[in-house]
């Protein structure tokens, strides 16, 4: 039986955790905030941006950036509670996005 990274659909994530060496999201991750893409155009005081597994985390510029990267950190975990990189419920990752 061969097998392909298709097999393994959170392979590429999962890799990505053991490469960070990461124990828990909310603790260790150091989730990247930027402008929020094109598609936001029309709520101009949206201004920061983080996406988990495809869900938009969105800030005005009054929320400090470690609230925001707080929030993403429980979302993830929320997600993802067994903390192996994959959503444990696609369906609720899906019904969320």
């Amino acid at each position: 039986m061969s097998m392909s990274i298709r097999s393994y659909p959170c392979l590429p994530t999962l890799l990505l955790l053991l490469l960070l060496n990461l124990s828990a999201y909310g603790d260790v991750v150091d989730f990247v905030v930027t402008t929020p893409p094109s598609s936001y155009s029309s709520f101009p005081a949206l201004t920061q941006y983080i996406e988990i597994w495809g869900i938009p985390i969105l800030s005005t510029s009054g929320a400090s950036e470690s609230k925001l990267k707080h929030v993403a950190g429980v979302l993830a975990q929320f997600l993802d509670n067994d903390e192996d990189g994959c959503p444990d419920d696609r369906d609720v990752t899906f019904q969320i996005n």
